[in-house]
């Protein structure tokens, strides 16, 4: 787009792109939507002479001045940790805001940084007229810090997964990484919690412990053992961060999900991916000890990486530990992989909505866009 053209003029507006954006076009009329992102590049000169009009000059009353020049009348971020977002509706409240969970959240931050929730909670004027989350919990949270009304949709990219072929599960154990893309110094501060610096080794340390832990497990029961990782063949540092054990790389947009679904069980630290697939019915185990290790007490005795948080549950359970135990983890192993079918979905079951709906297809969103005036495809000819 050119710097001196105006913004392009849809009723809908996404940003930015990326973060499942590419899930919603699946639903929504693409003649009326646009996905943008209004700082990428060069920043735009009409957008500049309306803002500059306001005598008001920052990053988020640029943001304000584009989405006026939109003419939009639904924007939605799938960036539900984007602040900014928030502040939206206090200048355009015409517009109906609405934003999407993709991620789990809580308080650890990037340095310098301030803990997510505990941000919102600063800010007394924070509205957005939808969120659609993971579940119950977690909208019920974001309802104690911003004016909101909340819908519990579930992940909207695992609810859009369908199996390449019918479920075949494999003699292995998979864990799943959380490793970015990042290649850091072991002592380089990688992330800040309450004021407290946690380096790179100190985040990713249970990981590789973890993996040691299983690789033995599955050495001894026959089964195999492999690491899906986050990242693409190409960042050659999640191999060799998790070596001698095999990593799968992500190469396509759903590539982990088939290796998952093919398993026989899952292992998660705090990865989204590890609910979603507990939405799924699939056998997970969750271990809550990230920073078990971790030399600050503070840090050691976060909840925000305990499983089900912020959701009040207990330390431990039938299929999660909040510890980096080898021996607990065995043992909910062998639990786990020794219940039938119906003994497991039974023990799920009071968890899933609470934590993550499971809604293949994405149904309860496409009708939710619906009623809400959204222009989606339901209902036009194919």
């Amino acid at each position: 787009m050119s710097i001196f053209r105006r913004p392009q003029q849809a009723p809908v507006v996404i940003y930015p792109k990326g973060k499942s954006s590419d899930i919603l076009l699946k639903y929504l009329d693409q003649t009326q939507v646009i996905v943008t992102n209004p700082w990428e590049g060069k920043l735009n000169v009409p957008t500049i002479l309306r803002m500059l009009a306001s005598f008001k000059f920052s990053r988020f009353q640029y943001l304000i001045a584009y989405l006026r020049l939109t003419h939009a009348k639904f924007v939605i971020t799938t960036t539900d940790n984007d602040i900014t977002f928030y502040r939206i509706k206090k200048y355009l409240p015409a517009v109906t805001t609405i934003a999407i969970q993709n991620g789990l959240r809580g308080n650890y931050s990037s340095p310098n940084s301030t803990g997510f929730f505990i941000e919102i909670s600063q800010d007394a004027e924070l509205a957005c007229d939808y969120i659609l989350v993971f579940g119950k919990t977690m909208g019920l949270e974001f309802q104690k810090h911003i004016k909101t009304e909340f819908i519990a949709v579930g992940s909207i990219r695992n609810n859009s997964f369908t199996p390449s072929s019918a479920i075949r599960k494999s003699n292995q154990l998979v864990y799943i990484s959380q490793l970015t893309n990042s290649a850091m110094g072991p002592d380089e501060r990688f992330a800040d919690y309450m004021g407290n610096p946690i380096s790179y080794q100190e985040f990713y340390a249970a990981e590789k412990l973890i993996c040691d832990y299983l690789s033995k497990y599955c050495a001894e029961h026959g089964l195999k053992f492999l690491v899906c990782g986050k990242q693409s063949s190409t960042f050659t540092a999640e191999r060799d961060f998790f070596s001698p054990h095999q990593v799968s790389s992500r190469n396509e947009p759903f590539s982990s999900y088939e290796l998952l679904n093919a398993s026989e069980i899952l292992v998660s630290l705090d990865s989204a991916v590890g609910y979603e697939f507990l939405s799924r019915g699939d056998r997970v185990v969750i271990v809550g000890g990230r920073f078990s290790h971790h030399p600050n007490k503070t840090v050691r005795e976060m909840p925000d990486i305990k499983f089900g948080y912020p959701a009040d549950l207990p330390t431990d359970g039938p299929f999660w530990i909040s510890d980096l135990s080898e021996s607990d983890l065995r043992a909910r192993l062998d639990s786990v992989r020794s219940m039938s079918d119906q003994s497991w979905s039974d023990l799920i079951k009071p968890y899933q909505d609470l934590l993550m709906r499971f809604d293949p297809d994405n149904q309860i969103l496409t009708q939710t866009f619906s009623d809400i005036g959204l222009p989606t495809i339901i209902g036009k000819p194919a």
